[in-house]
C-alpha cells in the first residue's frame, strides 16, 4: 500500500503537519493582504484628497485672485487686462520656477528616469510644493492643459 493511503490520505505524515503549515501560511496571507489593503486605502484616500485639494486651489486662483486683478485691471487699462492677467501669472509661474526648481534639471518623466539611474531611485521631494504652485498659478492663469 501506498504512503498517502497508509497516513490517512493527506501526504504529510500521521500527525497532518503539512496542514497545520499550510493554515499557518494561509492564516499569514491573509494578515499580509490586510496590511496592504490598508496601506493601499490610506495612500489612495491621500491621493484622491490631493487631487480635490489641487482643484480648489485652480478654482481659487481663477475666481478669486485673477477674476480680482482682472476688474482692477479693468479699471486702469481698460480692455487690455484680458492680456496682463495671463501675462502677471506666466511671470509669477516664470519666478517659481527660476527661484523654486533651479536644481530640477530635467521636468517630468526625464526627471524620473534620472533619479532612477542616478541617486538609486531618490527623487527630491522639497520640489514637489514648488512644482504644484507653478502647476496651481499657470492653469489658474489660463495655461492650456
Amino acid at each position: 500500500m501506498s504512503d498517502v493511503a497508509e497516513s490517512g490520505g493527506d501526504g504529510m505524515g500521521e500527525n497532518g503537519g503539512g496542514w497545520a503549515t499550510a493554515r499557518w501560511l494561509a492564516d499569514r496571507q491573509s494578515a499580509e493582504n490586510a496590511v496592504a489593503l490598508g496601506l493601499a486605502l490610506l495612500v489612495g484616500g491621500a491621493t484622491g484628497l490631493g487631487i480635490v485639494l489641487f482643484r480648489k486651489l485652480i478654482v481659487w486662483m481663477q475666481t478669486d485672485v485673477f477674476e480680482l486683478l482682472g476688474r482692477h485691471l479693468a479699471t486702469t487699462v481698460g480692455n487690455w487686462a484680458v492680456l496682463f492677467v495671463p501675462a502677471i501669472g506666466g511671470l509669477v509661474v516664470g519666478l517659481v520656477v527660476r527661484y523654486g526648481l533651479a536644481h530640477d534639471r530635467y521636468p517630468g518623466v526625464a526627471g524620473v528616469m534620472e533619479a532612477t539611474a542616478l541617486a538609486g531611485g531618490r527623487l527630491e521631494y522639497w520640489l514637489a510644493p514648488a512644482k504644484t504652485a507653478a502647476a496651481v498659478v499657470s492653469i489658474g492663469a489660463g495655461a492650456s492643459v
